[in-house]
């Protein structure tokens, strides 16, 4: 079985993206499921493109101040 490669720049953890965005890593988690965010499962863990976590925040938080952290 071929391993998946994730381009670790690219990309954060739900628990990384929920300590910087002050959010439940749940919410995080169902914004993935829902298609809002963009990101990519392997195995148990989730990973978060940081540029749809970017755009997210600028659009859609109250504080979008924070995008410019992730």
């Amino acid at each position: 079985m071929a391993e998946t490669l994730i381009p670790l720049d690219d990309y954060i953890l739900i628990k990384e993206a929920a300590a910087i965005t002050g959010y439940h890593a749940e919410y995080i988690r169902r914004l993935l499921r829902k298609g809002t965010l963009e990101g990519r499962r392997v195995g148990w863990s989730w990973f978060i493109r940081r540029e749809s976590l970017r755009t997210w925040l600028q659009e859609e938080s109250k504080n979008p101040a924070l995008a410019d952290v992730v």
